[in-house]
Parts: C-alpha cells; structure tokens; sequence
C-alpha cells in the first residue's frame, strides 16, 4: 500500500553518504530541492536508497504524470527500444515524430493550421519560440514583462535568452532565490505579446513547457 515510511533519519546515512561523493565527483550545476537519493519508485512512492518512502508530488518535475513505472509507459519503452532508441529527428527522421505532432496539432483546432516542435524542457521550448518569432515577424527585439513581486515572476528557463529577458529584475535578486525560480513551472514568461510587424500579430502563450503560437 502505497504510503509514507521513515526509518531513518532524513536524510538518511546512505544519502548523505552519496550527497558528499557527488560533491567530489558532479559539478555544482545541477541543485537539489530535497536531501534524499532515490533507489526505487512505484506509481507515486519513492523510496531512497535508506529504506524511507515518500510520496512523490514533483513527478520529475511533470515528466512522470502518470506515476513512476506505469506499465503502459514501460510496455511502449520496451516496444521502441525494440526498434531503435534514438536517431536525433534532424540526422535521421522517423515516423512517430509525425504522427505525435499530428496529434498535438489535432488538438489545437482554434489556433487554425498547426506545427509542431518537440522539445526536451521548458528552457528549450521557449528559446525555440523566440527564434520562430522572429522568424514570423522579421524583427529581433523581444518585448519581456517585468514582473512587480515574486509572484508575478513567469519565466522558465535558466538560458542565456531568457535570463536576458528579465535580467534588471533577476539582478536585484538573491542569487539562489533567482536559481529557484526555474521551479516554479507556473505561466511562463509572456514575451512578444501582440507584436505588430506590417499588419501580423503575434501572440506567444507559455504554459509549462508547452508553448503554443498564434499568427494572426
């Protein structure tokens, strides 16, 4: 049944036994929001390598929606390793790429005639979206909301670009307050809204890591 477990102290030995070898062994790029180490996970439960359960609300930040180890995610794991794992879609195409954006594009009926860019994070979708703005419009400026507190803060993206975007408020702020922030997977930063260029307008909406566009 799934629930919460704690035989040990949090963290854990283990844990902090592996916390000090990853600070000798990984670079300091990557940061954590939670002391433990995970050994296993099953639907929503994770358990460290200490033997302590916990309930997982973060979900690898959205990625495991459907809980870890979903039988029907791991039988279409097996199912594609079966074929080929990976070829990058820019070096060898492959056909679930299509249909997959055929799908999505089928969703989005009000926006008119879609496309579809795939994208690993929410950094990456929205970089990707700045260079088809300017691509649709013709122009290189990008109009970036700067937030009036915290709670207004919209960005997702610890790129280049889109720190520039909001680098006088990002500035002001504590440097690991402004790492956090990429964590807050709220609204994304509204960037190009309703920028005109020789009669098109063009609204950019970011929600998460899905980024929709629409020309009008």
């Amino acid at each position: 049944m799934a629930s919460i477990h704690l035989q040990t102290d949090i963290p854990g030995p283990r844990s902090l036994a592996l916390f000090a070898e990853r600070q000798q062994q990984v670079a300091p790029g990557p940061f954590h929001t939670t002391p433990i180490v995970a050994a296993h996970a099953e639907g929503e439960v994770i358990t460290d390598v200490d033997g302590n359960r916990f309930l997982d609300f973060a979900s690898g930040i959205g990625v495991t929606n459907l809980g870890h180890r979903d039988p029907a995610v791991m039988a279409a794991i097996a199912k594609q390793a079966e074929q080929f794992v990976h070829t990058s879609i820019n070096v060898v195409a492959y056909e679930g790429y299509i249909r997959l954006a055929e799908r999505l594009n089928g969703m989005l009926p009000e926006a008119g005639p879609c496309k579809t860019f795939l994208a690993n994070s929410g950094a990456e979708a929205v970089e990707n979206a700045v260079k088809f703005a300017r691509a649709a419009t013709g122009r290189q400026a990008v109009i970036a909301q700067v937030p009036e507190a915290i709670t207004d803060f919209k960005v997702h993206g610890l790129t280049t670009a889109l720190l520039k975007t909001a680098s006088l408020w990002l500035a002001s702020l504590p440097r690991p307050v402004a790492l956090h922030l990429d964590l807050l997977l709220l609204v994304l930063l509204s960037i190009l809204h309703h920028v005109a260029s020789d009669g098109l307008v063009l609204s950019l909406e970011c929600h998460t890591s899905q980024v929709r566009v629409k020309l009008g």
